[in-house]
């Protein structure tokens, strides 16, 4: 943002709806990620979640071998699934308020899809 920023009332702003609309949408959220969690446990022995640490919005991914994350996220990308490899092994995915329960549903059939590709599932 720079020093130079003179048009604060803008962030203030966006902030202020943040604070306002966003955390009514949280529970929502917060169960989503369980739905994928739970999901991603259920495609492939080669992925798997921790459903004892899904207790926000947030899910990581164990990713076992032969397949690596960055293979994983590359693909759900170019399917129009965004996640992101945070390490060889450890793929995060992140449930927010544009993320409906259908469209966890849809991330859900992308990462088989991928699975089903590379012959993991």
């Amino acid at each position: 943002l720079g020093g130079g920023m003179r048009q604060v009332g803008i962030l203030a702003a966006a902030a202020q709806v943040a604070l306002r609309e966003t955390p009514s949408k949280l529970p929502q959220d917060h169960e989503n990620a369980k739905l994928f969690a739970e999901g991603v446990n259920a495609i492939s022995p080669l992925l798997s979640v921790d459903m004892a640490s899904v207790e926000t919005n947030l899910v990581y991914i164990s990713v076992l071998p032969p397949l690596t994350a960055a293979t994983v996220a590359e693909e759900c990308t170019k399917r129009g699934v965004l996640v992101l490899a945070i390490g060889p092994q450890t793929v995060r995915a992140v449930c927010h308020h544009q993320v409906s329960r259908e469209k966890t549903l849809r991330a859900l059939e992308v990462l088989k899809e991928v699975m089903l590709e590379n012959g993991s599932v």
